[in-house]
């Protein structure tokens, strides 16, 4: 099977693009965990946090 994605990479600096934005998004999937953590160490329990 083909991938249809093959077309979109191979263009100009497309590589930096991707790599620019995965870097960028890192914060935001880091935050949930972040949060949950920090009110599980102040709380000492999960409870609230989740």
């Amino acid at each position: 099977m083909a991938n249809p994605y093959r077309e979109l990479f191979n263009a100009p600096s497309a590589r930096a693009f991707v790599l620019a934005g995965m870097i960028a998004r890192m914060p935001i999937s880091m935050t949930g965990i972040g949060l949950i953590t920090m009110l599980s160490q102040l709380q000492g329990g999960y409870g609230l946090a989740g």
